[in-house]
C-alpha cells in the first residue's frame, strides 16, 4: 500500500506536469525565433489577464429505505450524505484555464458503515488544464475530469449518491458556432475512502470521437454522432467473466419546437469478448410536451429505452448491451436497474405548482428483453442471473420528486421511489424496494 507521502506526491506530479504543458505552450507562442527556449521564456508573468475565481458546492442529503438493493429484511432507517466540494479556476495568460476542484466527502448513521460510493476523505474531483492546440478552433484537456455528453446515456459525471464520476486523460476539442467534436483517450477514476488515493482505474479504458453539430442558435435542435471504443479487463455477463473490446457506434438526434421536445438515440455495438463476437444494439425515443395554457403548466414526458440481451450463453456471440458510463438515476434517483437486456417505458407529469416548486409523478416498468439473459445494475454488473423462470417482468418504479429551487444557487429536493419487483426476481429472495432521499443544494 502507497505511503500518504507517495500519494501526495502523485498529486504533485501531476499538477507539475500540466504546469510543464502549459509552459511549452507559453514558450512556442514567445520564442519562435530561439533554437532552444531560456528560462526566461518558460515564466509565465502575472498580468491583468490572469484571475482567480473560487467556487464551493455543499450538498447535504438524508436517506433511508426499506428492503435496501432488494435485500429482504435489510432496511436503513436514516443516514446523511454530507458532501463539499470546493473549487478554484486560475484564468492564465495565452488563453489557458487550470481548475482544481476538491471533494470530501463521507456517511453518517448507516447500518453496515459506508457502501463504496460513500466516503472519500479527501481527494481531487478534478484538475484539469485547458489550452488552445495548434489551430483555431482547437483546444486540448489534460487532467482529471468530469465529461458528460448528449442526454448523458453513455457517458456522464454521476456516479453515486455521493462520489461523482471522472476520468484521467486527454481531450482534443474542436469547435466553432455549430459544431464541437471531442476526440479523447481516457481512464475512468477508481474512487477510494482515503486521502488522496483515488486512481485511474487501469482495467477500464475509453477513446473516440463524439460530434455534437446544432440547427439553431439556441442549440435547442442538432445531432450527436459518435464512435467509442471501450475496453474492460473484467467484464461480467450472464454468459460469463473475461477481458472485452467492445466499439459503440451511435446517433442522436434532438429538438424543441415551441412545447414538443424530442429526443432520439440508436446505437450499435460491435467488439469480442474472451473468443465470442459482440453484436448488441440499442434505441431510445423520448417525448415532452409542456402544456402552457393548463393551469401549473404540465409537461408530460414519455420515454422508451430498449438494449439488447443475450439469447443463448452457450453461443459464440454476446448480445448483451453495454451502457458504458451513463447517469445513475436516467429518470429516478433508485435506478434500480441498468441499461443491459432491458426494455424501459416511462411516463410521467411534471407540475410548475409555481415558479420555483415543481412536483414530477411518474411510473417505470422494466422488462428483462430476453429471458435467457439476466438483469444488470446502472454500473453493468450481473444483479440477478437468469434461471428456469422465464418472467421478463422486472418491475415497477413509482417516481414522486418534490423540487424548490429558492434561487441559482439553492435548491431542495424530495424524492420517493417505490419498486415492485416481478417473479423472475421475487424467486432469488427479493423484495420490493423503497427509498426516501431529501437533499439540499448550495452553489457558488
Amino acid at each position: 500500500m502507497m505511503s500518504m507521502e507517495a500519494h501526495v506526491n502523485q498529486t504533485m506530479f501531476l499538477l507539475s506536469a500540466m504546469i510543464f504543458v502549459l509552459f511549452a505552450c507559453h514558450s512556442t507562442s514567445t520564442a519562435q525565433s530561439q533554437s532552444l527556449p531560456t528560462p526566461e521564456s518558460l515564466l509565465i508573468e502575472p498580468d491583468e489577464s490572469s484571475i482567480f475565481e473560487f467556487g464551493l458546492d455543499i450538498r447535504q442529503r438524508f436517506e433511508a429505505d426499506q428492503n435496501d438493493q432488494f435485500r429482504t429484511g435489510v432496511d436503513q432507517p436514516g443516514y446523511w450524505l454530507p458532501r463539499l466540494i470546493p473549487s478554484v479556476t486560475a484564468t492564465l495568460p495565452n488563453d489557458h484555464t487550470l481548475h482544481v476542484e476538491l471533494i470530501t466527502t463521507t456517511v453518517v448513521g448507516r447500518r453496515g458503515g459506508p457502501r463504496f460510493l460513500d466516503k472519500n476523505e479527501l481527494d481531487l474531483n478534478q484538475l484539469k488544464l485547458i489550452g488552445p492546440a495548434w489551430s483555431d478552433g482547437w483546444e486540448y484537456q489534460l487532467g482529471r475530469a468530469e465529461v458528460n455528453y448528449g442526454a448523458r446515456r453513455l457517458i456522464a459525471n454521476p456516479l453515486g449518491p455521493n462520489i461523482r464520476r471522472r476520468f484521467d486523460g486527454v481531450i482534443l476539442r474542436q469547435t466553432d458556432e455549430q459544431q464541437k467534436i471531442d476526440y479523447l483517450a481516457v481512464f475512468p477514476v477508481r474512487p477510494s475512502a482515503g486521502i488522496f488515493d483515488d486512481r485511474p482505474n487501469e482495467d477500464q479504458f475509453l477513446g473516440g470521437v463524439y460530434r455534437t453539430d446544432w440547427f439553431n442558435e439556441e442549440r435547442t435542435s442538432g445531432r450527436d454522432l459518435y464512435a467509442l471504443t471501450t475496453w474492460n479487463r473484467r467484464a461480467v455477463y450472464a454468459q460469463g467473466v473475461g477481458e472485452e473490446f467492445r466499439t459503440t457506434l451511435g446517433a442522436r438526434w434532438f429538438s424543441k419546437r415551441g412545447a414538443l421536445s424530442l429526443d432520439n438515440e440508436i446505437t450499435l455495438q460491435l467488439g469480442g469478448f474472451e473468443g465470442s463476437a459482440v453484436i448488441a444494439a440499442a434505441a431510445y425515443s423520448g417525448m415532452d410536451y409542456k402544456f402552457d395554457e393548463a393551469p401549473f403548466q404540465p409537461t408530460l414526458k414519455l420515454h422508451a429505452y430498449i438494449t439488447s440481451g443475450d439469447t443463448n450463453r452457450q453461443s459464440s456471440r454476446l448480445q448483451t448491451y453495454d451502457g458504458l458510463f451513463p447517469t445513475g438515476g436516467t429518470f429516478s434517483e433508485l435506478a434500480p436497474f441498468g441499461p443491459g437486456n432491458m426494455l424501459d417505458l416511462r411516463a410521467a407529469i411534471d407540475f410548475a405548482l409555481t415558479d420555483r416548486v415543481n412536483l414530477e409523478l411518474g411510473i417505470e416498468p422494466f422488462w428483462r428483453l430476453s429471458a435467457d439473459d439476466g438483469v444488470y445494475n446502472v454500473g453493468g454488473v450481473l444483479r440477478f442471473e437468469p434461471t428456469a423462470n422465464r418472467n421478463r417482468f422486472t418491475g415497477a418504479d413509482a417516481i414522486f420528486r418534490l423540487t424548490y429551487r429558492k434561487s441559482d444557487r439553492v435548491k431542495y429536493v424530495v424524492a420517493y421511489d417505490y419498486v415492485t419487483v416481478g417473479s423472475f426476481i421475487r424467486d432469488q429472495n427479493a423484495s420490493d424496494w423503497q427509498l426516501l432521499d431529501i437533499w439540499f443544494e448550495f452553489s457558488l
